[in-house]
């Protein structure tokens, strides 16, 4: 039987990992193997992981520091020693087939298996639509649509075998998961996504998923792929995303200069924005054209102060 470890790095989550917890507990089929890295917390973390260790199979991993989620996804795997590893967020939920619909679909064909997540807002009206998964749907299921967008969620299984094929290690802080899928598949680890949600994502301020403060270091990732990719098909679609992304970041840029008064500067890196995919292009030609009325706007539908 293929054994199954799961890693959970946490920094100050009193208030989630003891749900998160209980919906690794919950699981019908159980994992093997629970390690937890309390990253240095400062609150009352680690008292709670502690009262899990009559209930999991629970090793807990201690840094003395707060070294970040990449350092915490590695300490996790140098503990497990199970045929598969995957992990779990401190402020996220599963459901309970989650680990059983993983496992099914790796035994079918292993590789890496993506399960497929839903927004969740506690608290809110309606705090669940299970109608939009969080992940985009690929044309295809290859590396080249993966350089364009990560489609894979940062909780997928794979193996441990795999993982130490693509290099055994998280080089970046903030698309640490993007980087790895890429060598992955670049080492020819096939993929399947999870056609039913079986994760609750939990939505809240220090969310960075969708947020442009990780443009520079997809950046950093596909520049990286580039410096390490000979094939031209791949190249292609790493510098088509990259070029997609330099845009987003002059179109951020332009409105940094407009909200501060620039209007020459804004209106010289909004041109640069013209390069990228047409919902771009169109904000950078509008930038061009009025860089003061447009970023006003913009400010005013997101409810942000205007200067």
């Amino acid at each position: 039987m293929t054994t199954v470890g799961v890693g959970i790095s946490v920094y100050n989550g009193a208030a989630t990992i003891g749900q998160a917890l209980a919906s690794v507990a919950g699981q019908t089929r159980a994992p093997d193997q629970v390690v937890v890295v309390d990253d240095g917390s400062t609150d009352g973390t680690l008292p709670i992981v502690e009262t899990w260790r009559s209930v999991l199979p629970l090793t807990i991993v201690r840094h003395g520091v707060n070294r970040g989620l990449s350092a915490g996804r590695m300490s996790a795997i140098a503990e497990l020693d199970t045929d598969v590893i995957l992990a779990i967020d401190s402020d996220d939920v599963w459901l309970p087939h989650h680990l059983a619909r993983l496992l099914s679909a790796y035994a079918a064909r292993p590789g890496i298996v993506s399960p497929m997540a839903v927004a969740w807002r506690p608290g809110s009206p309606d705090p669940i639509d299970w109608r939009r998964p969080l992940q985009p749907k690929p044309p295809a299921p290859d590396l080249s649509h993966l350089l364009i967008m990560n489609w894979l969620f940062s909780g997928a299984l794979f193996a441990r075998t795999a993982y130490y094929a693509a290099g055994g290690l998280y080089r970046f802080v903030g698309c640490e998961d993007w980087d790895l899928w890429l060598r992955m598949l670049k080492v020819d680890v096939p993929v399947r996504v999870l056609s039913e949600p079986t994760v609750l994502y939990r939505l809240h301020g220090a969310n960075m998923s969708a947020d442009d403060r990780v443009l520079p270091t997809e950046v950093q990732v596909l520049e990286t792929f580039l410096d390490e990719t000979t094939d031209p098909a791949l190249r292609a679609a790493a510098h088509r995303s990259l070029r997609h992304r330099l845009a987003r970041l002059a179109l951020r840029s332009a409105y940094d200069h407009a909200r501060d008064g620039r209007s020459p500067a804004a209106r010289l890196a909004a041109v640069k924005a013209l390069s990228g995919p047409a919902p771009v292009a169109v904000r950078g030609a509008a930038m061009i054209v009025a860089p003061r009325r447009t970023v006003g706007r913009r400010d005013r539908s997101r409810g942000v102060p205007v200067r």
